[in-house]
């Protein structure tokens, strides 16, 4: 199946929400990792993966998710990529064959030469390659001019939606993925907005 995009006019327009002033969520936790804060539900179970301790981390996934113990060598892979600052989830096992959902924020150098604009562009192409379905714009929000997007990706059992948040400060261009299973997209898109709308750098 073919990936269905947006227009190049509607993905690059700006969204109308958004702006002004870091928010904060009753209940919810608060979490730094990487130069960047931002709040979470408490439900969710965070793992800074910023200081590539494998030891550190290793510990750190242990304590927080006995119940899932693969997790272990999982997360110490993504860690020691460099680029994966933190990942959030439900300390719950799914039952085989469910997607679990999570949170991944990752950070990168900006190629020289590019702006948010280029890398929106180069994201839109990549994608656009890999989901059967695909939407982006571009939002202001309290961290700053952001591209966005909601993607369907993987196939099979490993099919899921994905909302993703693009921001550039200063050499760094930062991503929040937000991976759900099908059936959740609808709630994680408001849940993105929200944890979103908290994010601020240091």
């Amino acid at each position: 199946m073919g990936c269905k995009k947006e227009s190049d006019a509607a993905a690059i327009s700006w969204h109308p929400a958004g702006g002004g002033a870091a928010t904060t969520e009753a209940g919810w936790n608060a979490v730094k990792t990487a130069g960047i804060s931002m709040s979470l539900p408490a439900e969710l179970v965070t793992i800074d993966l910023s200081s590539g301790d494998a030891e550190k981390i290793s510990a750190d996934v242990k304590a927080k998710l006995p119940k899932l113990p693969a997790e272990v060598g999982i997360l110490k892979g993504l860690a020691s990529s460099g680029s994966f600052k933190l990942i959030a989830m439900s300390p719950e096992p799914v039952p085989i064959g469910n997607f679990k959902n999570n949170l991944n924020v990752l950070s990168m150098d900006v190629p020289a030469g590019q702006d948010l604009d280029a890398i929106i562009n180069l994201n839109k192409s990549q994608l656009g390659a890999l989901a059967s379905s695909l939407k982006f714009d571009k939002r202001k929000l309290p961290a700053g001019d952001a591209g966005c997007f909601v993607a369907d990706l993987g196939s099979g059992q490993l099919k899921h939606g994905d909302i993703g948040y693009i921001l550039v400060h200063g050499s760094k261009q930062f991503v929040f993925s937000f991976s759900c299973a099908l059936s959740d997209k609808a709630e994680w898109t408001k849940l993105a907005d929200k944890v979103m709308n908290t994010v601020h750098f240091d």
